[in-house]
């Protein structure tokens, strides 16, 4: 198989007129959103038919239903009706009769490692996280790729670019791909909360909505009620503290930076600063309060933020940040309001 990615030819010819023409930051980010989604879609169902045909290793209902329902929604939700449809139903016996005729390519979780992303201006590996992140970050864009194990892909991609042999797989190929809550760090660790997932890898856990991972925290997008779920992340930052205290390396360099992009990204949208508040909270005192027990004395430093931050919680750090947005011309205050007009049409990108 190549290992770039096909693409249709209206989204290669939507890339390539962003390409020709970087004025527009909100068409171009629409045009990269759309490629990405598609593409990896593309990849997961060639997994998923790979994994059809291995033995005692059969994806179960949960798996089926999301597949089907980012093809027919667009997005899928966490948690799949009791019943099937006669959609549902047709949509599995058509995958089915597409492996049978070869109409649909099967693809090893090895080989997806090694496939390649149209993205704006060429191609990345799939492996690639951080660069397809960086051009949608650059672009404004409120969605994020996960790919996990991130550490291991990275390394393939290493041994690939050495022409060396590379590395097996210790885990399943898992990715998601969709619009994520505005603020993405809290203390010294990433934190991507999925409002909606527009691509999946059918190696997904459906039984995980939150999921920890050297220095990143996931959030599904989930409709389970915040007890439930104050539950699954107070498990999860048991591992945090375990992981930080062990690896102080696999934290954030710093939270100031990213929250800053943050704010930026989110401001797209005017909001008054209490909008603002509410929305940074999670970002300062965690999902539903863990930055605020005293599991920080098990940390470097005894803080849950980086080194050289770590005063930030006592210092109203989002109002401050804001507060040099203004000073340096990136975000303008009208009324009550704050905007931020970095990714308006009329501006050239640069990726």
């Amino acid at each position: 198989m190549r290992p770039e990615i096909p693409l249709p030819d209206w989204l290669e010819d939507r890339l390539a007129e962003q390409e020709a023409d970087p004025t527009d930051i909100p068409a171009a980010r629409a045009a990269l959103e759309a490629a990405i989604t598609w593409q990896l879609r593309y990849v997961a169902l060639g997994l998923l038919a790979n994994r059809l045909l291995q033995a005692g290793d059969r994806p179960g209902r949960t798996v089926w239903w999301h597949q089907y329902q980012l093809g027919r929604d667009g997005q899928c939700s966490f948690t799949p009706p009791p019943e099937d449809d006669d959609q549902f139903r047709a949509f599995r016996r058509d995958l089915k009769r597409q492996i049978v005729t070869r109409g649909l390519r099967r693809i090893d979780p090895a080989e997806a490692a090694g496939l390649r992303l149209r993205l704006l201006g060429g191609h990345v590996s799939l492996a690639s996280e951080g660069l397809v992140n960086a051009q949608l970050t650059t672009l404004g864009s409120s969605c994020y790729y996960v790919a996990e194990p991130a550490y291991e892909l990275r390394a393939a991609q290493a041994a690939r670019l050495a022409s060396a042999p590379a590395p097996a797989l210790g885990k399943r190929l898992l990715f998601f791909f969709g619009e994520v809550q505005p603020a993405t760090a809290t203390g010294r660790i990433r934190l991507i909360r999925f409002t909606s997932e527009r691509a999946v890898s059918p190696y997904e856990n459906p039984a995980s909505p939150v999921f920890y991972s050297r220095g990143r925290l996931v959030q599904r997008a989930t409709a389970l009620p915040d007890f439930l779920l104050m539950g699954h992340y107070g498990h999860e930052f048991g591992h945090v503290v375990q992981d930080l205290g062990d690896h102080p390396d696999h934290g954030l360099r710093s939270w100031r930076a990213l929250i800053r992009l943050d704010l930026c990204r989110y401001l797209q949208v005017p909001a008054t600063m209490a909008d603002i508040g509410r929305t940074f909270f999670p970002a300062v005192v965690g999902p539903h309060g863990q930055l605020e027990s005293p599991m920080a004395a098990l940390l470097p430093g005894g803080s849950w933020f980086p080194p050289g931050e770590e005063d930030l919680p006592q210092q109203d750090p989002v109002p401050a940040l804001l507060r040099e947005l203004l000073a340096d011309g990136l975000v303008q205050q009208r009324g009550d309001q704050y905007c931020c007009q970095l990714y308006q049409k009329g501006r050239r990108w640069l990726l």
